[in-house]
C-alpha cells in the first residue's frame, strides 16, 4: 500500500491482487493513506457487483481521478482504461490481461505505467506452480515497453510443450481429458464426479445482514417460488429478483461457514457490506 500511494500522483490507477482478501487489505490500507478509492470483485451481491462495474466504467470514460481496485474480474469483462496499473503477477497470459486495462484507446507516453510485483504474489495456490514460477522468471529484471511480437515470444517460451513437458501442470491437464472422457462414457462412479467438481462448484448465498436487511421481500420470493399454483412467469419474475441478493461463492468457503436454509434460499453467517463485499 505504501508503494502505491507513493506512485499515485492524481488520474486513474488500476491495482489488481490475486485475491479477495488481499484487494480488501489494501483497499483498507490506502482509504487510510488517500482519497477517492473503490473496490470491486466478485463476492458482491448481484445487485451491488452490477452497481459496481457501472461505476468503473462510467470513471473510467470521466475526467475524475482516484484509485479501484480489483481481482481477475476486471481482466477482460470490463471495457475500462485506466492511466497506470500496479499488479501481482498471476501468470502470463493474465498478466497481458491486465495489461489491456490501461491505455486502451490511447498513445502512451511518458514514464512506466505498469508495476509487476512478482515476489511474496497472494493466490499461488489457485495458479499452477510451475506456470508462476516461469512466468516471473520471464519477466524479472525486465524494464520498458512490450511489444506484440515480444509477447508472442514470451507466451510461446512459458506455455509451449516443450517448456511445460513433465510438469504437474501437464499432468493435471491429461487427468482432466481423461475424467471428461470417463464421464462421458460412463466409466466413473457418480461419488467419485462429485469428488472431483466439488472444489470448482460455486454455490449462491445470500449473506446474513442482507437478508435481514431485505427479510420480508425475500421471503416473499422465496414463497412464490415454492407455491405450486403460482404461474411459471411470476416463478421466474421472482427468481430473477431474488438473485440480486445472491453472492456466488466457492464451495469449500461456503462450506466453512454457518448456513440456514430459507425456503428456496441459503442464508450465510459472514461480514458484508457495500463498500467491501463478503468478510469471513
Amino acid at each position: 500500500a505504501p508503494f502505491i500511494a507513493e506512485k499515485y500522483k492524481g488520474g486513474k490507477m488500476l491495482v489488481i491482487a490475486n485475491t479477495v482478501k488481499k484487494a480488501q487489505e489494501l483497499y483498507d490500507e490506502l482509504c487510510e493513506e488517500t482519497g477517492n478509492v473503490s473496490l470491486i470483485h466478485s463476492r458482491f451481491i448481484k445487485k451491488d457487483r452490477m452497481e459496481k462495474e457501472k461505476k468503473i466504467q462510467e470513471f473510467s470514460c470521466s475526467e475524475d481521478s482516484g484509485i479501484w481496485i480489483g481481482t481477475q474480474v476486471v481482466e477482460a469483462s470490463l471495457d475500462i482504461d485506466f492511466d497506470v496499473l500496479v499488479t501481482e503477477m498471476s501468470d502470463l497470459a493474465g498478466f497481458f490481461q491486465r495489461l489491456g486495462r490501461c491505455y486502451r484507446k490511447r498513445s502512451q507516453e511518458g514514464e512506466h505505467n505498469c508495476y509487476l510485483f512478482i515476489k511474496s504474489c497472494t493466490g499461488t495456490n489457485f495458479i499452477d506452480r510451475e506456470i508462476h514460477r516461469k512466468s516471473c522468471e520471464i519477466l524479472k529484471g525486465y524494464s520498458g515497453p512490450l511489444t506484440e511480437e515480444e509477447k508472442l515470444m514470451m507466451i510461446s517460451q512459458t506455455y509451449s510443450g516443450e517448456s511445460l513437458r513433465g510438469t504437474d501442470y501437464i499432468r493435471k491437464v491429461k487427468g482432466a481429458i481423461r475424467f471428461c472422457k470417463n464421464l462421458q462414457n460412463r466409466l466413473i462412479s457418480r461419488s467419485e464426479s462429485q469428488k472431483m467438481l466439488r472444489d470448482i462448484k460455486t454455490v449462491d448465498v445470500i449473506p446474513r445482514a442482507v437478508f435481514e436487511e431485505n427479510r420480508e421481500e425475500i421471503l416473499r420470493y422465496g414463497n412464490i417460488l415454492q407455491d405450486s399454483k403460482a404461474p411459471f412467469e411470476e416463478k421466474m419474475k421472482a427468481r430473477g429478483e431474488a438473485e440480486e441478493f445472491f453472492v456466488p461463492l466457492p464451495g469449500y468457503l461456503a462450506c466453512g461457514a454457518a448456513i440456514e436454509e430459507y425456503g428456496p434460499f441459503t442464508v450465510i453467517e459472514c461480514g458484508y457490506s457495500e463498500e467491501r463485499g463478503v468478510e469471513f
